[in-house]
């Protein structure tokens, strides 16, 4: 992720992405919710931490119609019947003191 020339990935985006990421791995509740732009939203997103992952490649980057960043991340995921590549979305938003929160995964 650090070495990406992808315009729309800056610095804040690559570096809540990256916590993001380790603490999936890492299954870091604590660093996984500071991510996010409220605690409701990072609490709805805990799900997540049951997985093991085998991260992971950066996939599309995009602006969507909502001035959201999303970010396509592909990765394994190992679960009862086994490992399987799975596509997740991080969706960015800029709150209104100009700062990027991770607003959702899906």
């Amino acid at each position: 992720m650090e070495k990406s020339s992808e315009p729309l990935l800056n610095e804040e985006i690559k570096r809540l992405l990256q916590t993001a990421l380790t603490s999936m791995a890492n299954k870091d509740t604590e660093a996984f919710r500071n991510v996010f732009a409220d605690d409701r939203s990072g609490s709805a997103q805990l799900y997540l931490l049951n997985r093991d992952y085998a991260l992971n490649q950066l996939g599309t980057v995009r602006q969507d119609h909502a001035s959201r960043i999303e970010v396509q991340i592909i990765d394994k995921v190992k679960q009862d019947a086994g490992v399987s590549d799975q596509y997740l979305y991080f969706y960015f938003v800029k709150n209104a003191q100009g700062q990027w929160f991770l607003g959702a995964i899906d």
